[in-house]
């Protein structure tokens, strides 16, 4: 199983690894960001509720 590699918003190259991330994986993890960790938990409830109906 290939892990998620977890980018630092803060850092000086945090778009290309970011970029590098979604292609190699897919994905992406950002820490140290600025969104709101209430609009994340957010986020999350409603793609739970939308991918179990």
């Amino acid at each position: 199983m290939q892990l998620l590699p977890t980018v630092d918003y803060r850092a000086s190259d945090a778009a290309s690894q970011f970029v590098e991330s979604l292609r190699n994986t897919g994905f992406g993890v950002l820490k140290n960001h600025p969104i709101p960790q209430s609009l994340v938990e957010s986020i999350y409830k409603n793609w739970q509720v939308f991918f179990n109906s």
